[in-house]
């Protein structure tokens, strides 16, 4: 076997090496975006759920204060009445 022979068989292993490498890694970056990709879809759907609750809550508070603005408003009719 020639010295060009065996510098081809060396360098041919230790870029099949270096591959195998890369693509054991690659595996796993490829997992770690579907992960990713799935977390953000869950954020996406925990984010206009708490939305939509902060809009419910909105509602639910300009509705006590108007009913406690009607309120307040009639005890001062009553007093004013009273008088």
């Amino acid at each position: 076997m020639s010295d060009s022979q065996l510098l081809l068989m060396v360098t041919g292993a230790i870029l099949s090496l270096l591959l195998s490498v890369i693509a054991f890694f690659l595996k796993f970056l490829i997992q770690d975006f579907r992960k990713l990709q799935v977390d953000f879809l869950d954020l996406k759907i925990r984010q206009e759920n708490l939305s939509a609750e902060i809009e419910r809550i909105s509602e639910v508070l300009l509705l006590v204060k108007k009913q406690l603005f009607r309120s307040t408003s009639q005890i001062i009719q009553r007093k004013s009445n009273h008088k």
